[in-house]
């Protein structure tokens, strides 16, 4: 019974991810203006906007780099439109959001390189698609290796994959991309995520100064040099309780969902867990703790009041060792925690269905992982 509810949860949370071709970093991904800071080469490319059929509508265009802020924001009349983008090099990723009539249908993304680039660009069900990118090779191919990673059924060939390809592009920004893949994986051990933070600090390549890495080295960094007694330190206060600290669990695994009250992701997938589904398979076998982040104690306990949880929530409350969240809640949105009973570290993801698919891997039989296939990252 209980594998077959972790199958319907797996199914129901993860194939939809799985499925999945953007390149949308999650969390708090977002690029900040420092290049001159840290001395990142920076270059202008032709980039050529082209109006799918489907994107006719578009009548204004807004783009931005890695580097954070916009390079244009213009009305847009023409079937085309070419405009010089300063790159970070050698590629760099382009934010671009399509309007209509000043509504925004959202922003898709894709990977250039110098000295010129096409962007295809269709409306497609209200949010902006990238059709194609032409004459610049490098979103093709980072598409085609991660299509290669996804379609791989077995998690350990992945695992190898995506390790191989992060070495091969560590002097570039895609290695972003594949780093979140690599730590989004489900079959990801503690041992992983040290010998990929000592790999990558070993290479340190001038690209790896980039702020748009940095939330994902910091996820990295997390996994790999976390202690278990720091988190013993901090302290939660449930609704009309007293502040206290977390005990060991009688589980297997625990999971800490990081989140404010008023964040709409969060809310949604508190509605998600409530689902019979994942109270049967989820909840009953891994409990779950939801830890608010909101300086407003007022609107979390209203945010309570709203809803009947099922599940424990609580409040952080900061001691003279500062919060939990300043550690592992690293995304904008929700941060779903994942530790063993002893307090270890095993994984921080972004969204339910990461850390369902990530359940669903460990409470399973794992598939030993062969030798010398994870060669130089064992």
């Amino acid at each position: 019974m209980k594998n077959a509810l972790f199958f319907l949860l797996f199914v129901t949370f993860c194939m939809p991810v799985l499925a999945q071709k953007s390149f949308k970093m999650s969390g708090n991904t977002s690029p900040q203006a420092v290049h001159s800071a840290v001395k990142l080469p920076v270059k202008p490319t032709s980039i050529t906007f082209i109006k799918k059929p489907n994107g006719l509508i578009i009548d204004r265009l807004s783009v931005r780099t890695s580097l954070g802020s916009t390079s244009f924001d213009v009305n847009w009349s023409g079937d085309s439109l070419t405009k010089e983008v300063n790159i970070c090099l050698p590629v760099d990723v382009l934010f671009i959001e399509a309007f209509a009539a000043d509504r925004s249908f959202g922003a898709a993304s894709c990977w250039v390189d110098r000295p010129r680039a096409e962007v295809y660009l269709s409306v497609i069900a209200g949010r902006t698609r990238i059709d194609a990118v032409g004459i610049s090779s490098v979103d093709a191919a980072l598409r085609v290796k991660l299509l290669e990673v996804n379609t791989r059924r077995n998690y350990v060939d992945r695992k190898a994959v995506l390790a191989r390809a992060i070495m091969s592009r560590k002097s570039d920004l895609t290695l972003a991309p594949l780093l979140e893949a690599y730590l989004n994986l489900p079959n990801l051990s503690i041992r992983n995520a040290i010998s990929m933070h000592s790999y990558l600090n070993s290479a340190r390549p001038r690209i790896h100064k980039h702020p748009y890495l940095a939330p994902l080295k910091k996820r990295l960094k997390q996994l790999a040099k976390f202690r278990k007694h720091r988190l013993l330190k901090y302290e939660f206060k449930p609704l009309n309780g007293r502040p206290q600290k977390l005990i060991k669990p009688l589980s297997s695994f625990i999971v800490l969902n990081f989140y404010r009250s008023y964040d709409p992701q969060s809310r949604k997938d508190h509605q998600e867990m409530q689902n019979l589904p994942v109270l049967d398979s989820l909840l009953r076998e891994v409990p779950i703790i939801s830890i608010a982040q909101d300086d407003n104690e007022g609107d979390w306990e209203a945010y309570l009041s709203e809803n009947d949880f099922e599940w424990p929530h609580w409040l952080e409350v900061a001691n003279k060792h500062g919060k939990a969240s300043e550690e592992l809640a690293i995304f904008e949105g929700p941060a779903y925690v994942l530790l063993d009973e002893n307090f270890f570290l095993h994984g921080i993801y972004p969204d339910l269905s990461l850390l369902a698919q990530s359940l669903y891997m460990r409470t399973q039989e794992f598939e030993p992982e062969r030798k010398g296939v994870m060669k130089g990252l064992r």
